[in-house]
């Protein structure tokens, strides 16, 4: 059965892995005995095969004394080939043969006496799942967990395909998807594998099927090279678009943001991105993630889906949590350039916090002169109930959340008022002249930003010139490098 189901589902070649069953392919559906009695036929059966040193034969006797599955397996001994057996008893004929492996599975006694298809043969049917799928997975036929060799030669293979196409990119679920997602991988001439590689690098088919076979046809490493390719900043080519990025690396999750001068095109989110929580492959497999979610999404065409290239990268500002904590940054700095095409010492890509990106908003106003920004990230432990709390009351028209949970947020509320209230000095920061900007979950929340704004009164009677709430931090961070530019 694993030798008919390989081909289809990982593509590898069918004379690859061949079922030599006493009997020949006719005991498959009509049983043929006395075949397994034969010991000389199995010796012959295996050097018809002519096998070498390169081949592997695994002979499968529940009792372990099946002639047959002897004769086949001293004929493999004496090629040089690698010899394995499965088998239901030990100590056992097979294991007596000096094979490199012989696994022994004592299931004991069948419900029915001696009828060995049952656990017996469940037992060698799950190793032998076991053997292929960890050789496909050796010979790079899997990505992920994903079967990305199948063969899409049928309607639930054809949405098998998508769904693998969509883990990298997030394309909608929509028979316009798949039609989108369809002519992709027939371009790809219906490899799935190629189609994700297209994707993931932005090439066109050709390019990516090179690099593919540089890769020796394994998706992961064809992965791992694209972080390790040296992008050079191509000449700018008349009339191109130029594409300006900020990421925002948070430690819940990664937002890509894309933007033009006539404004933002794209976006697309990922896993968490802490500097300080998650290795730096880690990292840079979420900001890749998030950036081909955000191509896939383009407004201004299929150019990613269709592969026609990596688009032009002006300018980059890279947010990541716990980099104000950070040193020796130049492993990150030297990825974000091949990643994006774009070089930290011209100016064009710029690492910060997180917590920066907010600043965008002040530097981008000039109706202000300066600004302070809130970030609630310090109540983030206690924000779900709150924000619950808050949730329910305005359902049901109330006033406040339970008294409790409005206590709690009003000693929060006042804290931060009485941290900001001394910066608000003319020498420091004039709220006549100033942005007063409000980022962060709870600030989302109405009540909690009157809650706050009452308490900031209370201490600073002069108000900001303006007070955003800041909903989208990455889609102002690369409006701002686009309007900069």
């Amino acid at each position: 059965m694993d030798s008919s189901e390989l081909p289809a589902t990982f593509s590898v070649d069918p004379s690859q892995f061949l079922a030599v069953i006493a009997g020949g392919q006719e005991a498959i559906i009509r049983a043929v005995e006395e075949a397994e009695d034969s010991e000389a036929d199995g010796f012959e059966k295996l050097r018809a095969l002519r096998l070498t040193g390169q081949d592997t034969v695994v002979g499968i006797s529940a009792s372990g004394r099946t002639p047959f599955i002897l004769g086949g397996l001293k004929n493999a001994l004496v090629s040089g080939a690698l010899t394995a057996a499965i088998t239901n008893v030990h100590p056992s004929d097979v294991g007596r043969l000096g094979l490199k492996h012989c696994i022994s599975t004592v299931v004991g006694p069948e419900f029915v006496a001696g009828s060995t298809r049952l656990k017996a043969g469940s037992s060698a049917k799950q190793i032998i799942n076991m053997i292929s799928t960890c050789a496909m997975i050796k010979m790079g036929k899997t990505w992920r967990g994903l079967m990305i060799d199948v063969r899409v030669k049928n309607k639930k293979l054809q949405a098998r395909g998508r769904k693998i196409v969509r883990q990298p990119v997030v394309i909608p679920d929509t028979p316009e998807g798949d039609a989108i997602l369809d002519s992709l991988i027939a371009v790809c001439g219906n490899s799935v594998k190629l189609a994700v590689a297209v994707v993931l690098s932005g090439l066109d088919p050709d390019a990516a099927q090179k690099q593919l076979k540089l890769a020796n046809d394994d998706l992961g490493i064809f992965v791992q090279a694209l972080s390790a390719r040296t992008f050079k900043p191509r000449p700018v080519l008349a009339d191109e678009q130029e594409y300006f990025v900020a990421i925002d690396g948070g430690g819940t999750n990664c937002t890509v943001c894309i933007a033009t001068r006539s404004g933002i095109v794209a976006r697309g989110t990922s896993g968490a991105c802490n500097y300080n929580c998650v290795s730096l492959e880690q990292l840079l497999d979420q900001i890749t993630s998030a950036r081909a979610n955000a191509l896939a999404q383009a407004a201004d065409g299929n150019f990613w889906v269709y592969g026609a290239g990596m688009p032009r990268f002006r300018k980059v500002w890279a947010g990541i949590a716990g980099l104000h904590h950070a040193y020796h940054l130049e492993p990150l700095t030297d990825r974000l350039e091949e990643l994006f095409g774009v070089s930290s010492s011209d100016g064009n890509l710029y690492l910060s916090s997180d917590s920066m990106l907010p600043k965008a908003c002040i530097g981008d106003d000039p109706t202000v002169e300066g600004g302070l920004e809130y970030w609630t990230e310090f109540v983030v432990k206690t924000e779900s109930h709150f924000q619950a709390s808050f949730i329910r009351a305005e359902k049901r028209r109330e006033k406040s959340p339970d008294g409790q949970s409005l206590a709690i947020l009003k000693a929060a509320a006042a804290s931060l008022a009485e941290i900001v209230a001394p910066l608000t000095k003319k020498r420091v920061c004039d709220p006549s002249t100033s942005l007063l900007v409000l980022s962060g979950a709870l600030m989302d929340l109405p009540a909690y930003r009157r809650l706050l704004l009452d308490s900031l009164a209370s201490l600073q009677p002069v108000p900001f010139k303006k007070t955003v709430s800041l909903h989208d931090t990455a889609g102002c961070a690369a409006q701002f490098l686009a309007r900069r530019a």
